[in-house]
């Protein structure tokens, strides 16, 4: 009888370790080339922050902004990303929204502007031309 228990455990393991060797490691062959979306169950405010931190950083390193530069910045940003969550927990759909991001953006782009000097504001429009993507 222990033999036949044996057997069987000794079966069940061959083919947990056949199953692991034909799918692989689910994680290590893409491991760092997805993009993990963040939990459906985290709260908006942490999703927003984390944005915001990545954003702000970007911008801060990228410009060399000042304390005070990155508070209004960081200010503009949380807002942008509030008025964009209003946007998508709204009606509006298709080119109305699209029209509707289009101009938040660009009217936290125009306030970012205005924090900047002059130094700066060439910099920031490198930027926004190299990070299109990521501001859209």
């Amino acid at each position: 009888m222990k033999a036949a228990r044996l057997a069987l455990a000794v079966g069940i393991l061959l083919m947990a370790i056949s199953a692991f060797a034909q799918f692989g490691d689910p994680y290590g062959s893409l491991a760092g080339k997805i993009r993990v979306q963040p939990d459906i169950g985290e709260p908006r405010d942490v999703q927003q922050s984390s944005n915001v931190d990545d954003r702000l950083t970007k911008l801060a390193k990228e410009l060399k902004l000042t304390d005070g530069q990155q508070q209004h910045v960081r200010s503009i940003l949380e807002d942008e990303e509030d008025r964009m969550q209003q946007l998508n927990d709204s009606s509006f759909r298709g080119e109305a929204k699209r029209s509707r991001l289009t101009e938040i953006h660009q009217t936290a782009s125009k306030e970012i502007g205005k924090v900047l000097n002059d130094d700066q504001q060439p910099k920031f429009a490198d930027f926004q031309k190299k990070h299109k993507k990521d501001w859209q």
